[in-house]
């Protein structure tokens, strides 16, 4: 997690903000993950997209998780998220 959400996180009151808060969290380490997916070849982009677009929808369920978690390596996954977190345009992102 990046400092700003775990500020956020902590100083969120409202039970609403905070799971705001917390879908923003899921769907950008979704986001780095089938990154990383794509880039490594395990995934295609139009894929990708549709299981980000879950997440986005709200779905987190066990099942996603982990079929997301199993598609990109560990250090791909970190390298991504770290990219995004000082700003980088991840390719799921992009507009098919």
């Amino acid at each position: 997690m990046t400092t700003e959400e775990v500020a956020r996180l902590r100083s969120t009151e409202d039970p609403t903000a905070f799971d705001a808060a917390v879908h923003a969290v899921r769907t950008r380490h979704a986001q780095a993950s089938l990154d990383a997916a794509v880039r490594a070849g395990t995934l295609g982009e139009p894929e990708a997209a549709e299981l980000l677009a879950r997440v986005r929808r709200g779905e987190h369920t066990a099942a996603l998780r982990a079929r997301i978690r199993r598609l990109a390596p560990r250090s791909r996954r970190r390298d991504t998220a770290v990219d995004q977190a000082r700003g980088a345009t991840p390719a799921t992102t992009r507009e098919h």
